[in-house]
């Protein structure tokens, strides 16, 4: 769901995804993504910025969730690239969870495990 608004404990809260979890047993994932367009210089920042935003609707959202964050580049990233975007990926805590995909890449994006 693209922004879908639950209510939080503190009110409502804005996601750019929400899927719910039909057995009560396992977590909702709340979803975060960030677009990196090929001619983005400070695109570390928006991994950084993603990170900070999932972890505030984790921390607001009051059903047992984990985080994705999915970063979609405008072109695949070479290998040095893709560790620099992991590392810039602030890792909160377990729970939390990366992808980064390009556009085409995207109908093969499967839940995170």
């Amino acid at each position: 769901m693209i922004s879908e608004r639950r209510s939080a404990a503190e009110g409502r809260l804005l996601l750019d995804g929400l899927l719910l979890s039909k057995i009560e047993q396992l977590p909702d994932i709340v979803v975060e993504i960030k677009y990196l367009p090929g001619g983005l210089v400070d695109w570390e920042r928006r991994v950084r910025e993603g990170s900070w935003q999932l972890q505030a609707a984790l921390d607001r959202y009051a059903r047992p969730s984990i985080g994705w964050l999915i970063i979609v580049t405008a072109r695949a990233l070479d290998a040095r690239r893709k560790e620099r975007v992991e590392k810039g990926f602030v890792e909160t805590g377990e729970g939390v969870r990366l992808s980064i995909v390009t556009p085409d890449e995207l109908g093969q994006l499967g839940l995170p495990g």
